[in-house]
């Protein structure tokens, strides 16, 4: 344990890949058994897929808490108390037998495991250098993209009931780690930072900066794509290609890897190309994995392969766009770096949430629901920068 700890202020890469990733991996851990919860609560499968989408949700909001809260009171205390929430929350979908109750329970348990992902990007720009801080979200933000992934291929060998078991255990790891392994890394608490007037000051200023948004927008759509994919891959792979649930753990696979190489090429290409043209780059190989799997939709040439190959696609383009546009949004900040963290993960999580909820509605066939989804966000993600790109040249 000693090589991960470091000097007072300078948070551990274990810690912060610990706080980041238990968000995304407590979504997807039980991915795999959706259909096997719907048949157990007695429930049609799209309240079971309310569960992630409430998730997302309670993900989402309390971001714009935590980050003001931590620019105020520090990053250690505020982490300490979203731990707190989700082991909580984590005890409700434990002790569920109801879906209304466990939809409640996935709520409240978001609500406190978002308290990771905010503060520790918050810390990453307290305690690292900017030139730092590429390589360090570079890794922390494939943790967080990987997880997903992780969580879904340990499904795919538990029953649902032993899901929650794992993430009540996990939610006690998480409060231990935090108290005793996180420092505090905030050197300047702003006190004005919780004020009503401060806080609207505070965002408004956000959007003001040029770039954030189109930032934010960019990161919402891709991590969109990733919980869209989690929450229809199961159905498909089990429902419509008639495969038991380990087969799902192919594709789960698949898309570790696809981050896994997304991650490494990324790293390459940033001191060779500019950070923009590797979003776009990014994300026009996120359009042409999408475009493949229409193709192969269309044409209803339906198996593991054909789904799992435009899926590796896919997820490569959007292991590019992830870390580079963090770094992008959060690169002006310093007082207000929680705030701006804040309002990342709540417009990311929160067009996550609508995105999914939008997607399990769509009048489409099961087939054509994922294809369809993909190159709406893919096309929609690249027009956004092109724009940006072209209207605002000096800031880009």
């Amino acid at each position: 344990m000693k090589k991960y700890i470091k000097a007072a202020g300078i948070p551990s890469l274990f810690i912060l890949v610990l706080m980041i990733s238990v968000g995304p991996f407590g979504d997807t851990i039980y991915a795999p058994s959706l259909p096997s919860i719907a048949k157990a609560f007695n429930t049609p499968y799209h309240n079971v897929q309310l569960t992630i989408t409430f998730y997302l949700l309670g993900y989402s909001i309390s971001q714009l808490l935590y980050g003001p809260f931590s620019d105020r009171f520090g990053r250690k205390p505020v982490m300490v108390i979203g731990a707190g929430i989700f082991f909580i929350g984590s005890t409700i979908c434990w002790l569920s037998h109801d879906i209304f109750i466990l939809i409640i329970g996935r709520f409240i348990q978001g609500f406190g495991a978002c308290a990771g992902a905010v503060i520790s990007s918050a810390a990453v720009r307290d305690a690292f250098s900017q030139k730092q801080q590429g390589q360090v979200f570079a890794q922390m933000n494939t943790a967080f993209a990987i997880a997903p992934g992780l969580g879904a291929i340990v499904g795919t060998f538990i029953t649902w009931q032993m899901n929650f078991s794992i993430l009540f255990v996990l939610a006690i790891v998480l409060f231990i780690c935090v108290i005793f392994l996180f420092p505090e890394t905030l050197k300047t608490k702003n006190k004005g930072a919780t004020r009503p007037k401060a806080l609207i000051a505070n965002y408004w200023a956000l959007f003001r900066t040029p770039g954030y948004l189109i930032y934010l927008c960019i990161l919402g759509l891709n991590i969109g794509m990733v919980y869209s994919c989690l929450v229809e891959a199961p159905a498909l792979v089990i429902d419509l290609l008639h495969l038991s649930k380990p087969w799902f753990m192919v594709i789960a696979v698949g898309i570790v890897v696809a981050f896994m190489i997304g991650s490494i090429l990324c790293s390459l290409l940033c001191t060779k190309l500019s950070q923009n043209i590797i979003l776009l780059f990014g994300m026009c190989i996120s359009l042409v994995g999408s475009s493949i799997l229409m193709v192969f939709m269309l044409l209803k040439i339906v198996s593991l392969l054909t789904l799992l190959i435009p899926v590796i696609i896919i997820f490569t383009g959007i292991a590019f766009v992830i870390p580079i546009a963090t770094a992008k949004a959060l690169a002006p900040f310093t007082l207000t770096a929680g705030s701006a963290s804040a309002m990342m993960g709540f417009f990311q999580m929160g067009m996550a949430s609508a995105i999914t909820a939008i997607v399990t509605t769509l009048p489409l066939s099961r087939l054509l629901t994922m294809p369809v989804s993909f190159i709406s966000l893919s096309l929609l993600g690249i027009l956004v920068m092109v724009l940006y790109l072209l209207l605002y040249k000096k800031h880009a």
